[in-house]
C-alpha cells in the first residue's frame, strides 16, 4: 500500500513538471514521448527478473537505487519548482449520464487491466514458465500494448468511437479465449497470443478517454479526465480479487477466461448503446495512446486546452 502511494506521488511530480515546462504547441508531442518512454520502461523493468537473484533483497535494493537515481535530475535542477495544479472532479453520476460508454469502458477495462498487472506473473508461473519466461511473457503483452494502440486508436478516429471500442473489446475477448486454449502449446505461441491481447486491451482505456473528450463540454474536460481515471482505478482495484478467486478454484486458465468475460460483457453493453443512441457528428478530439497514471498527464492533451462548442452525445 505504501509503495502504491509513493508511486502515485512520483507520477504526480513528474507530470506536474511536464505540464509546467512545454509550450502549448509542444504539449501533445511531449505527452506522446512521455507515454512511449513509460511503456518502454515498464517492459524493460520486467527483464530485471532475469538477473538470477534467487533470494534476499537484491532486487528490492536495485529498485531503490533506480528510484534514487531518477530523483537526482529533479534535486539537481535550478529550474523553478512547478506549482501543483488543482485536480477538478466531475461527479461520477454526471459522468455516466453524459458519457455512459466511456464510463463503462473505463471501469471494465480497469477490472481487466488490474487483473493482468496483479496476476499476470502468477499466471505465467502456474503455466510452468521459469523466471525468464515470466519476464518475457509480461514484456510481450506490454509491447503489444505499446505498438498496437496507435493503429486501433486511429481507426476509432474514423468511425463512431463506440464502434471502435466494441470492435476492440470483441477482438480482445476472442484473443483471450484463444490464449486460454493455447496454454499447453509452446511459449512462443503463448507470447504471440498475449502480444495481440495486450495491443487490444491496452487500447480500451485511451479510446474511452477519447470518446469522453468528444462528449463533454470544454469546461468539464479536465474534471472528466480525472473522474474517468478514478473509475478506471476503482475497476483495477477489484480486478485482481475477482480473477484471483477464479484462479484459486479453476487454475491458471481462469485468467484469460476472466479477460474474455469482462470484454465480452463490455462488447454487449456497447452494442446496446449503439442501438439506443446514434451519433450524428465527427470527432472533435483525437486518440492518444496512454496509460493510467494521474490526471496531470491528461492536462498535456491539446483538447483539454481548447474550448470549442460541444454538443452532448452519448
Amino acid at each position: 500500500m505504501l509503495t502504491g502511494v509513493a508511486l502515485v506521488g512520483l507520477y504526480t511530480v513528474i507530470e506536474s513538471w511536464l505540464n509546467a515546462q512545454p509550450q502549448p504547441e509542444h504539449r501533445s508531442r511531449i505527452f506522446a514521448i512521455y507515454m512511449a518512454v513509460n511503456l518502454t520502461a515498464l517492459a524493460g523493468g520486467q527483464l530485471l527478473l532475469g538477473l538470477g537473484v534467487d533470494r534476499g533483497f537484491a532486487l528490492f535494493s536495485l529498485v531503490a537505487i533506480l528510484v534514487c537515481a531518477a530523483a537526482l535530475p529533479v534535486t539537481l535542477t535550478r529550474l523553478a519548482q512547478p506549482s501543483f495544479p488543482p485536480t477538478p472532479r466531475l461527479g461520477l453520476a454526471r459522468l455516466y449520464r453524459t458519457a455512459p460508454a466511456a464510463a463503462a469502458s473505463a471501469g471494465l477495462s480497469g477490472v481487466a487491466m488490474g487483473a493482468f498487472w496483479g496476476l499476470g506473473p502468477a499466471y505465467a508461473a502456474q503455466l510452468g514458465l521459469d523466471r525468464s519466461g515470466i519476464a518475457w511473457f509480461m514484456v510481450a503483452t506490454i509491447m503489444g500494448g505499446a505498438l498496437l494502440q496507435w493503429p486501433l486508436g486511429r481507426l476509432s478516429d474514423r468511425v463512431d468511437r463506440r464502434i471502435g471500442l466494441a470492435l476492440a473489446c470483441a477482438l480482445a475477448a476472442g484473443v483471450a479465449l484463444a490464449a486460454g486454449a493455447v496454454t499447453t502449446w509452446s511459449p512462443g505461441v503463448l507470447f504471440a497470443a498475449f502480444f495481440a491481447y495486450g495491443g487490444l486491451a491496452f487500447s480500451i482505456y485511451p479510446m474511452s478517454v477519447a470518446h469522453m473528450l468528444d462528449t463533454l463540454p470544454a469546461d468539464d474536460l479536465l474534471a472528466g479526465c480525472s473522474s474517468l481515471l478514478l473509475v478506471h482505478g476503482i475497476g483495477a482495484m477489484f480486478g485482481p480479487a475477482l480473477a484471483g478467486q477464479g484462479m484459486s478454484h479453476f487454475g491458471p486458465t481462469a485468467l484469460p477466461l476472466f479477460f474474455a468475460g469482462v470484454f465480452g460483457l463490455l462488447t454487449f453493453y456497447l452494442l446496446l448503446r449503439l442501438t439506443a443512441h446514434r451519433r450524428a457528428r465527427p470527432h472533435p478530439a483525437q486518440f492518444h495512446p496512454m496509460l493510467r497514471t494521474t490526471p496531470g498527464a491528461l492536462g498535456l492533451l491539446a483538447e483539454t486546452e481548447s474550448d470549442p462548442p460541444r454538443k452532448e452525445d452519448r
